[in-house]
C-alpha cells in the first residue's frame, strides 16, 4: 500500500553507480561525524606543530640576526657567493628584525590554542607589518639577492600562518555544521 508519506530514496543524477543512495541510520551518522571530527583533530593538531616548529625555527634566525655583530645576515652562508654581494645591509634593520620578532611571537600565540588570551593583528595588519623591511629594501637597492630572500621570508611565513589557521578554525566549522545538519532517518 502506498501512502502519501512513503520514504523515497534520492538518486544522485551524477553517480556511476544507477542504485540510490543509502540512508544512514543515527549510529551510522554518529560513527561518520566522529570519524571526520577525529580525522580534523588529527590534522589540526600536526599542522599546528609543523607551523610551530617552523615559526620558531624562524624565530630563532630572526633573533640570531638580531644579536649578530657581524652585520650579515644567516642567509650569506647558506646561499652560493654569486647571490650573496655582501652588501650593505639595509637602514634600520635591526629595528625591521624587531618588528619581525614580535609577529613571529604573535604567530606562536595564534598557533596556541590554549590560551586564555589571544593578541590577534588583523591578517592585513601582519602583511604591512612583514613587507616593511622588504619594501625598504626594494627603494633602497642596496640589497642583493639573497637579502632580499631573507626579508622576504617572514612573510610568506606569516601568510602561511594566518593561512593554516583560518583552515583549521573553517575545519572545525564544517564538522559543526555537519553535526547540526544530522537528520533523523526515520522522519526522513
Amino acid at each position: 500500500m502506498t501512502t502519501l508519506r512513503q520514504r523515497t530514496r534520492h538518486v544522485h543524477k551524477d553517480s556511476d553507480d544507477e542504485g540510490p543512495a543509502p540512508i544512514l541510520n543515527d549510529e551510522e551518522q554518529e560513527k561518520i561525524i566522529d570519524e571526520l571530527k577525529r580525522n580534523s583533530a588529527l590534522s589540526n593538531a600536526v599542522n599546528i606543530w609543523l607551523f610551530r616548529a617552523t615559526v620558531a625555527l624562524s624565530l630563532g634566525t630572526q633573533l640570531h640576526f638580531l644579536f649578530d655583530t657581524s652585520g650579515r645576515h644567516p642567509l650569506t652562508t647558506i646561499l652560493p657567493t654569486r647571490f650573496s654581494n655582501t652588501q650593505p645591509l639595509i637602514p634600520f634593520a635591526k629595528v625591521f628584525t624587531l618588528l619581525l620578532v614580535a609577529l613571529h611571537v604573535n604567530a606562536l600565540f595564534l598557533l596556541t590554542t590554549s590560551l586564555p588570551f589571544k593578541v590577534k593583528l588583523d591578517p592585513m595588519q601582519t602583511f604591512i607589518l612583514s613587507n616593511l623591511a622588504l619594501a625598504v629594501a626594494f627603494v633602497t637597492r642596496t640589497t642583493d639577492f639573497a637579502q632580499l630572500f631573507w626579508w622576504a621570508g617572514p612573510s610568506f611565513l606569516m601568510a602561511g600562518v594566518q593561512a593554516a589557521v583560518r583552515w583549521m578554525h573553517e575545519s572545525e566549522g564544517s564538522v559543526a555544521q555537519l553535526e547540526k545538519l544530522k537528520y533523523d532517518a526515520k522522519s526522513a
